[in-house]
């Protein structure tokens, strides 16, 4: 009960700290007004700020989404969307879909060589395996996820992926 606890910790820390770097605030009734990749960061911002209180609410965001990419020049929009399906299904506790959406979005990371969107993957991936105990895996992708972070020196990134490593190492 306390590891799930600590995991559902985990997940409203990264969701809530992306909240605090968003360029723009936005609300659902501004997605009447939004089109094209505003209306796309709007709907993953309000999918991230809906995750803990209206889970699936947060889910058909993020769903609208990656549909809007589907096909797209979004590329990067698309990872994001898959990465940020992966963490809401990781937080209903629905593991199969989270696996899923982490290695769609990693393997179309690695393909578009956008390192920010396999290193999210990864952290994903250290959060799903800390959720079954395998302490040792999830360090291996906590750690590829910091190196891909270093590398641009994305400090929110890097903040993230060393408070899961700190919550990993203190289990």
């Amino acid at each position: 009960m306390i590891k799930k606890g600590i995991l559902i910790c985990m997940i409203l820390l990264l969701i809530s700290t992306s909240l605090l770097y968003a360029s723009e605030l936005y609300t659902e009734s501004d997605l009447d007004n939004l089109q094209g990749a505003e209306r796309i960061e709007a709907l993953l911002y309000l999918a991230d700020k809906l995750t803990e209180e209206e889970p699936q609410r947060a889910y058909t965001l993020a769903q609208e989404a990656f549909d809007l990419t589907e096909g797209s020049d979004y590329i990067s929009e698309h990872i994001d969307a898959k990465n940020t399906l992966g963490y809401i299904t990781l937080f209903l506790h629905d593991f199969e879909a989270s696996i899923n959406h982490f290695q769609s979005a990693y393997k179309l990371s690695i393909e578009n060589e956008n390192d920010i969107g396999a290193a999210f993957s990864k952290n994903g991936y250290g959060l799903i395996w800390t959720t079954i105990d395998d302490y040792t895996n999830a360090l291996k992708n906590f750690e590829k996820a910091l190196e891909l972070f270093e590398l641009h020196d994305h400090t929110q990134g890097k903040a993230y992926v060393l408070n899961n490593i700190g919550t990993v190492m203190s289990l």
